[in-house]
């Protein structure tokens, strides 16, 4: 998936003096906690989840984290190819990246010898050809990290406005949604009076 479509919402406003970033999450998941509320069942833990992104995303050590990485692989000797992007990394900075690294620097030449595009509408694909003399440290450090294709989300900073209209950070998305539940019950009650 190209990846200008997949960046996580974020909101922030001075006046008020607070921010909120809550990820994404998949809409099936969703429905099968609020099924197992209904039921009194207890829920299960929600990753973060973008429609159309092909990458991993893999919990950390840290709670609430949660490292999102593109897809990457070795083709021939020299060749990698980047198929996917990390969430909310654009195809042009990837495009940016590649550049500088086929120009080099003043110390020398960058890792890159040339790039090739083959993108389409809904996917990012970049054939790589590497330096000879570059590939096994690119390889020893890992492309991933390397090509820079790992972005981190975080859970920690989940403020919205509670029941009562007033701000709150939440601790897991198991919790928005426990609250967003007993809220939404109980205006079904009422509408059924």
């Amino acid at each position: 998936m190209v990846s200008e479509q997949v960046r996580p919402l974020r909101f922030h406003s001075d006046r008020a003096g607070w921010s909120s970033k809550i990820p994404n999450f998949n809409p099936q998941d969703i429905i099968d906690n609020l099924r197992r509320l209904l039921k009194g069942e207890e829920l299960q833990p929600m990753m973060p989840w973008y429609r159309g992104f092909t990458g991993p995303i893999e919990t950390t050590d840290k709670p609430g984290r949660y490292k999102v990485s593109g897809i990457i692989k070795l083709l021939d000797d020299n060749v990698i190819e980047i198929t996917e992007l990390p969430v909310g990394m654009w195809t042009q900075e990837m495009k940016e990246f590649l550049e500088k690294e086929v120009m080099g620097t003043d110390k020398g030449p960058g890792m890159v010898k040339d790039y090739e595009e083959h993108h389409l509408e809904h996917t990012v694909h970049f054939k790589v050809q590497m330096r000879d003399d570059k590939i096994a440290a690119a390889l020893a450090e890992g492309l991933e990290n390397k090509f820079k294709i790992v972005n981190y989300i975080n859970t920690t900073n989940m403020v919205a406005f509670d029941p009562t209209g007033r701000i709150r950070k939440y601790n897991s998305p198991e919790e928005i949604l426990t609250e967003f539940f007993h809220l939404r019950l109980e205006y079904y009650q009422k509408r059924k009076v």
